[in-house]
């Protein structure tokens, strides 16, 4: 689809039939100017440009408000006091017309009777105009929760909904591939781009809202828009730290990571061996060891041929055959590196805003782009936790294609290790609760696909792991090694073997629930990691999980008719959806089994939860 809008967007150009005008642009409004545009009636673009990425922190640069045929420029801070606490207004207005202006703008965002319309305009410009002008921007239409909704596989960005819709010209960089939201070297060209989004976002609001319709998809904007302010809000409130309990896990991490150092050196037999190091690492596994693991070449090195050291390469060398010094080696470096992402994704993140990092731990959610960008602009990783005693993560409900929630900058909430959470606790005063939407995606796959055993269980109060699912797979040796008759209730504990295949069982309901290969699901099964650091499964063959696999089928045979309806159902309609809010995926790369089933179960699962 992107491919063929870019084609017919080629040949318009050759023809030069390309439809766009440049919108009439007004620097630095009067307040009465701006008042009598902005309260005409029909709804109102707007985009702020920040000296930041944190909204809640940020300083506003200018703001342009307008549609698709004019747009207002306020200017409110200069390039030349970026980063500094000056006051805003000059030199574009005296510091009485920016008070007037302030308030224009404070009545105009405030104002139930004026549709804001804006991309990303229900989170991050929310959240700046929460803070500058201390009221929150209602009521708002937000257009990347909209392209969301109607191409949900496709970057949201405006740039490419822009480019998608309109014939707008390259206006995000220039030519020498500054981003011009960052890298203006003018004033001038700052609040030129800014108007450009704004008239772009107003121009991309029509045929989007024409998609959303014709696709019935309407309900789910009022929903989407409420999530994306809980979004909002829970950044703005953050999660309070314990700063006694980040000290005492960094302080133990590191001593631990230097046990795990010394004994990596002891084992390689070399005092300066350097654990962080690809190349020493690969030196003693593969050239002095001669270990080869089972992978494909693309995965065992890298584009320049180099041999790779991460953790699929250490996991498939843990399945061959290893001496007992390889083996601990292996293991102690798998530790070690653990350790060191932790320390640098989580535990030294939580020291207070301001305290420089130094280095210490590897960053897993930054990427090595980033990384690289930010050190070619001299910042310093710093801490997250702010004055107040709170870290702020981001939550994001237009990033994934199931309505679920995805969490970033400055660190991941929902990836947060369990072990690690006592280092978030609740404020003095309040209590942190906790709940569990038990088996909520296989109760959802029972009723869907008709899955009787499941629904019995389910009825009946029996665990479904072991009184369906282990006992299609195993049988009588399940019961054997539970010690008790079929059927098993829920909350019973099993321990030793009983224990293992129970964990084995759930494995194999959960890769094999959505139509996974046998291949895939070996590989999930085998990779399976333990918290001490074990592999349970490595010993199972692609052989014994295809048997078990036909075992546990063969103990739901619904589930197969179950996946074939979904298929008839997309190759008939064009699109899945599921029945709660009747959010539609329409798989724009065309048919995939396994994400065609996967949807329907999993997005009901997130939209039960709003």
């Amino acid at each position: 689809e992107v491919f063929r809008g870019d084609l017919d967007r080629m040949v318009r150009w050759q023809r030069n039939r390309l439809e766009w005008s440049e919108p009439e642009v007004v620097y630095n409004p009067r307040a009465d100017q701006l008042r009598e545009f902005l309260f005409r009636g029909p709804p109102i673009t707007y985009d702020v440009e920040t000296d930041g990425i944190e909204a809640l922190s940020c300083n506003v640069r200018c703001v342009g408000l307008g549609n698709g045929q004019q747009v207002m420029s306020v200017g409110v801070r200069t390039i030349a006091s970026y980063g500094q606490d000056t006051v805003d207004g000059p030199p574009f207005y005296s510091l009485s017309e920016m008070k007037a202006v302030k308030e224009v703008l404070r009545e105009f965002f405030g104002a139930p009777s004026v549709y804001k319309v804006g991309h990303n305009a229900g989170y991050y410009d929310r959240l700046v105009i929460r803070q500058w002008l201390g009221v929150d921007p209602q009521p708002t239409m937000d257009t990347m929760l909209l392209h969301r909704l109607v191409k949900s596989e496709l970057p949201h960005s405006l740039g490419f909904v822009g480019s998608t819709y309109t014939d707008v010209h390259a206006w995000k960089s220039d030519k020498a591939g500054r981003k011009l939201s960052t890298d203006a070297e003018t004033d001038h060209e700052l609040h030129h781009y800014c108007a450009l989004d704004v008239a772009v976002t107003a121009r991309v609001l029509a045929p989007l809202v024409t998609e959303v319709q014709t696709r019935d998809l309407g309900g789910l904007v009022g929903i989407d828009h409420k999530v994306q302010q809980v979004c909002a809000d829970m950044h703005t409130v953050g999660m309070f730290v314990d700063t006694d309990a980040q000290r005492r896990f960094e302080g133990a991490a590191l001593k631990e990571m230097l046990v795990q150092r010394e004994a990596l050196k002891d084992i390689a037999g070399n005092p300066s061996f350097n654990p962080g190091s690809t190349q020493q690492v690969a030196k003693v596994v593969f050239r002095e060891w001669g270990l080869e693991p089972d992978l494909d070449d693309k995965i065992r090195y890298t584009a320049t041929g180099a041999s790779k050291t991460d953790d699929n390469v250490l996991r498939a060398l843990l399945a061959t055959d290893l001496t007992k010094q390889q083996r601990t080696f292996i293991t102690h470096l798998r530790r070690y590196r653990g350790l060191m992402k932790q320390l640098g994704t989580y535990i030294v993140k939580l020291r207070p805003q301001g305290q420089t990092l130094s280095g210490i731990g590897w960053d897993a959610d930054e990427t090595r782009e980033e990384r690289e960008e930010r050190e070619a602009r001299g910042y310093e990783k710093k801490g997250i936790v702010w004055p107040d005693g709170r870290m702020r993560p981001g939550y994001n409900s237009h990033v994934t294609v199931t309505g679920r929630l995805s969490s970033s900058g400055d660190i991941n909430a929902q990836n947060f290790p369990k072990k690690l959470r006592a280092m978030v606790i609740a404020q003095p005063g309040n209590v942190l609760v906790g709940a569990d939407a038990d088996q909520l995606e296989l109760r959802i796959a029972a009723g869907r696909w008709g899955l009787e055993g499941y629904k019995v269980a389910m009825r009946n109060g029996w665990d479904p792991h072991t009184s369906v699912t282990a006992h299609a797979i195993f049988g009588e040796a399940f019961a054997t090694a539970a010690g008790s008759p079929f059927p098993w209730m829920n909350g019973t504990k099993f321990e030793g073997d009983a224990h293992l295949m129970r964990q084995l069982s759930k494995i194999i309901q959960y890769a094999f629930q959505y139509w996974a290969g046998v291949e895939t699901g070996h590989r999930i099964i085998t990779s399976t990691e333990l918290e001490d650091g074990s592999f349970p499964y490595l010993h199972l063959s692609v052989k014994d999980v295809r048997q078990m696999r036909k075992q546990w089928l063969q103990g739901v045979p619904e589930l197969q008719q179950g996946w074939e309806v979904e298929m008839e159902h997309y190759r008939c309609h064009g699109w899945i959806a599921e029945h709660v809010h009747g959010r539609k995926r329409f798989f724009l790369d065309g048919e995939n089994k396994n994400e065609i089933v996967n949807f329907p179960v999993q997005t009901t699962a997130s939209n039960t939860l709003i």
